[in-house]
């Protein structure tokens, strides 16, 4: 017999959230019973409850995912004060184009979707050799679509949420080793000449490839307080 967690809940400062030992918990009724979902993060736990809050004001849609997406792409602006990269756009546009539309998942009604279904999904998506980067991707565009439809009152809660993607062969990570100064000098004598100052910065400096790429004189401070300014990268 399954025993019951006995640790107690706690109320945090988000109505119907809850905290049980390192989790957060959503309470709430529908239909007179009551349910409850565990999260990982305050945040992923506020968000589906303030969803679910949203739905029970307003109708839910009967589109299907695919068809919700057509309209939503062009018009989609951002869940942040920055707005939306048309870079970012055009990968949620591949992500839908290459791994949603194929799949069964695009097929279902925005309202019907579950979490079991975009766990299936994964799994359907690891089926064809799709690689855990390009899942993540698949998943974070879909979220973004959910999310504004939970927004707006179409669904009743962004089902992505609290949705871990695991991938089915997952390693541990390798303790990554620090370069010491030896392999920086070793690396540095095999680049050429043009090449060194870049690398040079780049062992300094922390910054990423693309970040460097990006970067113009006018966010280089020269001076006793010298400083870079990161305010965009370049990638291809």
């Amino acid at each position: 017999m399954a025993q019951q967690d006995s640790r107690k809940l706690v109320r945090t400062k988000e109505p119907g959230v809850y905290k049980r030992g390192a989790q957060y918990v959503v309470r709430w009724k529908h239909r007179g019973q009551s349910h409850k979902r565990y999260f990982d993060t305050f945040s992923e736990a506020r968000e589906f409850k303030r969803t679910l809050n949203g739905a029970a004001k307003q109708p839910t849609t009967r589109e299907t995912v695919l068809d919700y997406y057509e309209k939503w792409i062009s018009s989609y602006r951002g869940r942040t004060a920055r707005g939306l990269e048309e870079t970012t756009r055009d990968e949620y546009r591949r992500s839908f184009e290459l791994h949603v539309r194929p799949f069964a998942l695009g097929r279902e009604r925005m309202r019907d979707v579950t979490s079991r279904d975009v766990s299936d999904w994964f799994t359907a998506l690891e089926g064809t050799g799709v690689k855990p980067p390009s899942i993540r991707k698949a998943k974070a565009a879909l979220s973004a679509m959910l999310a504004t439809a939970a927004q707006a009152g179409d669904i009743q809660a962004n089902p992505v949420v609290g949705v871990r993607y695991v991938p089915t062969n997952a390693q541990p990570k390798r303790q990554r080793r620090a370069l010491t100064i030896e392999d920086v000098d070793a690396i540095r004598s095999k680049l050429e000449p043009e090449w060194r100052l870049f690398f040079d910065l780049l062992a300094q400096s922390g910054c990423r490839v693309g970040e460097l790429l990006g970067l113009t004189w006018q966010r280089v401070h020269l001076g006793d307080d010298a400083r870079l300014t990161i305010a965009e990268q370049v990638y291809r």
